[in-house]
């Protein structure tokens, strides 16, 4: 396989996050979340990623990996599973997990669903809510996460969706639009839109990373309980 030269190019991107216990409203296997109130404490947090600008794929690759390695050991320490919900990158999340030796031990599943239908058949994802606020939208998001713990034995989930491109963009919803949202079974809830930059591959690429990024936060900022 050539070494490719593309360099990968991401802009500094501010994104809400929100943390709260959720009222119960929507009910799933047990998991009780109110997908239309968010949180009642939200901030901004500054990802800058610009030092990629600089560097090759492999580079971000490396992240990647480190990362990956990095969830897994946390995981393993708690007894947690994870499961992931992919859209845009299609498995890319699943794959990087798995290229981590003993990943069996902390990662219990996949989704990808990458369809409308696949989002309600797989995920339960409502129709209404896909009508109302499209595929791509932190609402989607949230159910993603929500339906993959819920049909899973996992502690914690990660979903994306996203416009990877080239076509696909609106004026609202531009090329590079990503929505992502991780939730734990004590009922902390992040989520995350960011507007990557980049082609397709980029965009994908950099999905994985922050939905990894995420996951370590999620872990740092839940108890350990099982």
């Amino acid at each position: 396989m050539g070494h490719r030269s593309q360099r990968i190019k991401n802009k500094r991107v501010v994104s809400t996050i929100f943390f709260s216990i959720f009222p119960a409203h929507v009910p799933y296997a047990g998991i009780e979340f109110d997908c239309y109130r968010v949180s009642t404490e939200q901030k901004s947090v500054l990802f800058n990623l610009d030092h990629f600008e600089d560097h090759k794929i492999p580079d971000i690759n490396q992240s990647i990996h480190e990362l990956a390695t990095e969830i897994g050991l946390h995981l393993a320490q708690r007894q947690w599973l994870l499961v992931t919900a992919e859209s845009c990158t299609g498995g890319w999340l699943g794959q990087a997990i798995t290229a981590i030796a003993g990943s069996s031990q902390w990662y219990d599943r996949g989704y990808i669903t990458y369809s409308n239908v696949a989002k309600q058949e797989m995920l339960g994802v409502p129709s209404i809510e896909l009508e109302q606020y499209g595929a791509v939208s932190p609402q989607t998001a949230q159910h993603m996460a929500v339906g993959a713990l819920a049909r899973s034995h996992a502690h914690i989930s990660v979903s994306i969706t996203g416009i990877a491109g080239p076509a696909g963009g609106s004026a609202s919803k531009p090329v590079g639009t990503v929505c992502f949202c991780w939730i734990t079974r004590t009922e902390l809830v992040q989520q995350q839109t960011h507007h990557f930059s980049g082609d397709r591959d980029a965009i994908r690429r950099q999905a994985v990373l922050i939905a990894l990024q995420g996951i370590q936060q999620l872990l740092q900022a839940s108890p350990a309980t099982t």
